[in-house]
């Protein structure tokens, strides 16, 4: 069974060009995978925090080593994780704000972004 990981970041709702074209993509993915799952991320609806020091000190501690609250500081950054692991593919509706990206994907991106888990630093560099 195929996953598709639908995530939208446009705070316009019913107004928003992204999220229409991201709902006909779902809805063609849907048919042409009827036993297929959907995982709908509306970034607006989920409060994500930016990182911040104590964010930081918990992602390069030993995971058996981190405290009850280094374990609460990354809960949302491992389930959005999870969410990438678990999915086949992706469909990310993006607008342009400011000439740049909503503010709340570049929060996702942050917490997604997680040396050891998404990407490694080898002798040659970065490595996904």
């Amino acid at each position: 069974m195929s996953t598709l990981l639908h995530i939208d970041s446009s705070p316009l709702y019913g107004r928003s060009v992204s999220r229409e074209l991201t709902a006909a993509f779902v809805n063609q993915w849907k048919a042409s995978h009827p036993d297929g799952r959907v995982v709908d991320r509306d970034l607006n609806a989920t409060a994500i925090p930016p990182v911040n020091a104590e964010w930081v000190g918990a992602v390069h501690t030993p995971e058996q080593a981190r405290t009850p609250l280094q374990k609460e500081l990354l809960s949302l950054s491992d389930s959005l994780i999870a969410e990438l692991e678990q999915a086949d593919e992706y469909v990310i509706g993006v607008p342009m704000h400011n000439f740049g990206v909503p503010s709340v994907l570049k929060l996702w991106i942050d917490q997604i972004a997680r040396v050891g888990k998404t990407f490694a630093y080898g002798s040659a560099g970065r490595r996904a």
